[in-house]
């Protein structure tokens, strides 16, 4: 404590930089307040993100498909139903064909973040890389992304539909 002053005097100084109750709730108040709306948003640009992902990872797994085709010299297919094997709806299977079957390389279960997957077509890759074509809808609420794979093997992801 200082000689020359009161302790009144001195305490009152010592807190001079705090900030009151008042500050911190208004402060506070204003942090929900901004928060409560920009939420939507941020659940709707996280909810495209996981959608755009789920159609980047199925094309992927299309090129894999292809380019296993084309390096093993043999025919290698994305199934989405009835292929000899249990699919969850919304999930596919990652088959080679062995001459007398089809043998499962990989399954990939349904997503958890809820995006559907719409094909009933089974696209199979010949071994020279080309395909009989075919496109698989993804979507989740109203927006949606198209995987389509043409007759040359090529895989192109479009927003919405493709063209």
């Amino acid at each position: 404590m200082d000689r020359g002053r009161g302790f009144a005097e001195s305490k009152r100084t010592c807190f001079a930089h705090a900030f009151t109750l008042a500050e911190v709730l208004i402060a506070v108040g204003l942090v929900a307040v901004i928060s409560a709306f920009s939420l939507p948003t941020l659940t709707g640009t996280i909810n495209g993100y996981r959608l755009r992902s789920a159609a980047w990872q199925l094309a992927g797994d299309l090129r894999l498909a292809r380019q296993k085709a084309v390096s093993t010299n043999r025919r290698h297919r994305i199934c989405f139903d009835n292929c000899g094997g249990t699919v969850s709806a919304g999930g596919y299977l990652i088959q080679r064909d062995t001459g007398s079957g089809w043998d499962i390389e990989a399954t990939v279960w349904p997503r958890r973040d809820k995006v559907q997957v719409t094909s009933n077509a089974t696209i199979t890759f010949a071994e020279t890389g080309e395909a009989a074509g075919g496109t698989v809808t993804l979507a989740r609420g109203a927006s949606s992304f198209q995987v389509r794979t043409h007759f040359t093997g090529k895989v192109t992801v479009c927003k919405g539909s493709c063209p």
